[in-house]
């Protein structure tokens, strides 16, 4: 059943990616803007992604430049593509000079709990996590928060604020270098899963990251990504309340309109091991779907 899922899904990119879907694909971009979400990506194959996106006429704007869209400040530019990452990677850094190539200033969604830490996120812990305890990674996945830590305790001793040997994320100092090229916005503190937290875990894994970003960058944290994309209509209310006037999924890919669901926009997920080809196949999914399925704004 999967492979026939694949086979059909690979059958209709190719056919709307044909000259005579031109105008559909057209339509689909008409006033939306594209989120691309990257977590870790070698300089060079960065470099190949975003000259594919000038190729294609896509304007780089930032976040914020969405954000000011929203609220009818501005319009968007035709094509518009916002370049978005997860975590705050320690090798994000060396993408500053391909941002500077292509003028792009992007949001990187911070783990405000991880900044100058040896931590890890929580699934990360887990050894051969894609191999031999995969089944295991998934059974905790929507286990509640605390019992899932519980586990990783028991298992692997694995608490949130564990330093390890080996580095994953950026520094201060590297924080503060990159500050003055990239918008930093809240990815939570710890990334857990959301949806999995309690009241109490959930409202600090929301307050508290904003609240250590705009002290660390003098400027307001108005964007959240929910980790893994997991949301439900709890944890909507909540981003909601805590001040966050927009936030990012990564779970459906699909184009964003102003008007849409401020707090469930969409993304387009990009591995940075994607051939051109498939960034193309990436892009035409999205704008299929786009035309498929409305992501209307909330009620009231």
């Amino acid at each position: 059943m999967h492979t026939l899922k694949q086979l059909i899904k690979r059958v209709l990119i190719l056919l709307f990616r044909s000259p005579l879907c031109g105008w559909l694909r057209r339509r689909a971009w008409s006033g939306r803007a594209a989120f691309i979400l990257y977590h870790e990506i070698e300089p060079d194959q960065l470099n190949r992604h975003l000259a594919w996106f000038k190729a294609q006429g896509c304007t780089f704007i930032t976040l914020d430049d969405f954000r000011q869209a929203m609220e009818g400040q501005a319009e968007l530019p035709p094509k518009s593509t916002v370049i978005t990452f997860d975590d705050g990677w320690k090798s994000n850094l060396e993408l500053l000079p391909v941002f500077a190539r292509y003028g792009v200033r992007p949001t990187i969604f911070i783990c405000a709990g991880m900044i100058d830490t040896h931590r890890r996120i929580w699934n990360y812990s887990i050894p051969d996590r894609l191999g031999a305890n995969h089944e295991l990674m998934l059974s905790l996945w929507y286990r509640p928060n605390r019992e899932r830590l519980a586990e990783l305790e028991t298992r692997f001793d694995h608490r949130p604020d564990k330093e390890y040997d080996e580095r994953h994320m950026v520094t201060l100092e590297e924080f503060r270098a990159m500050l003055p090229h990239v918008d930093f916005q809240s990815h939570t503190l710890f990334h857990p899963v959301l949806p999995t937290c309690d009241d109490e875990e959930l409202r600090e894994e929301l307050t508290a990251s904003r609240r250590q970003i705009e002290a660390l960058t003098g400027a307001p944290c108005y964007a959240l990504a929910y980790p893994y994309g997991d949301h439900d209509a709890r944890v909507v209310l909540f981003t909601r309340e805590a001040g966050y006037s927009l936030a990012r999924t990564a779970r459906i890919a699909g184009l964003n309109h102003p008007a849409d669901h401020p707090w469930r926009l969409h993304s387009i997920g990009l591995f940075e091991w994607y051939s051109e080809r498939q960034v193309a196949d990436c892009m035409a999914w999205a704008e299929l779907r786009t035309l498929l399925f409305r992501n209307p704004p909330p009620p009231g």
